[in-house]
């Protein structure tokens, strides 16, 4: 689902305007990323933990040629489900 989608959905289950709902959107979303910005943790329990995770610079190899390669270190964003989401999508059964 898209950010549209969302959108959509939101509006139509409220019956509130899509450009309020957007604007809803965009407020909730965007604290998320300025924490995850700053290297922190935003937990929601019924939504579940984004965190961000480092990955260090490392050397690698193509493998067509065989040359090494380096690998610059970055930050990935990770996302773990509630319990309640996790039970949805695994159709009432927790892992």
């Amino acid at each position: 689902m898209t950010k549209s989608g969302i959108v959509g959905e939101v509006a139509v289950r409220t019956c509130v305007s899509r450009k309020e709902v957007a604007g809803a959107v965009d407020a909730v979303f965007e604290p998320i990323a300025e924490e995850l910005a700053r290297r922190e943790q935003v937990r929601t329990a019924a939504v579940g933990l984004f965190t961000t995770r480092a990955w260090p610079a490392l050397a690698a190899r193509n493998p067509l040629t065989g040359q090494p390669v380096a690998v610059e270190s970055s930050t990935a964003s990770t996302f773990k489900p509630a319990m309640a989401i996790r039970e949805a999508v695994n159709g009432g059964v927790s892992s």
